[in-house]
């Protein structure tokens, strides 16, 4: 295993646990002062949910030690289709997805997944 690769990965997922362990009262509280008042009952409104990690690093190395990646292993992209992940393929050279045979959505025009635009790149 690459130490960097690992770390790296590592440092990831505390991100990401940390973030889901922050009650989310916290990150609507930091947005009130920066919206306008009328955004109030859109704050107020907002899905609450309980601040929890239920994985780790090491729980989550080791349950894809124990089971694999699956599907995700195969594609280096998916898209979102009446509430089903289809998986795709894309050629280096180009940002066309090719969508798996058996789509809806196959026989058609090829999707543009990430066309080259600088936005996609912020977060």
């Amino acid at each position: 295993s690459d130490p960097a690769l690992e770390n790296a990965a590592r440092r990831d997922i505390d991100t990401l646990v940390l973030l889901a362990q922050t009650d989310c009262d916290r990150f609507i509280d930091a947005m009130k002062p920066l919206l306008p008042d009328e955004f109030a009952s859109v704050l107020a409104g907002l899905p609450r949910w309980r601040a929890a990690a239920p994985f780790d690093f090491d729980s989550l190395t080791q349950f894809y030690k124990d089971h694999g990646a699956g599907e995700f292993a195969k594609y280096r992209a998916f898209l979102w289709e009446d509430g089903n992940l289809i998986p795709g393929t894309t050629d280096k050279k180009d940002t066309t997805v090719k969508l798996k045979p058996g789509s809806s959505q196959e026989g058609g025009s090829p999707q543009k997944l990430f066309p080259p635009n600088p936005m996609n790149l912020r977060l």
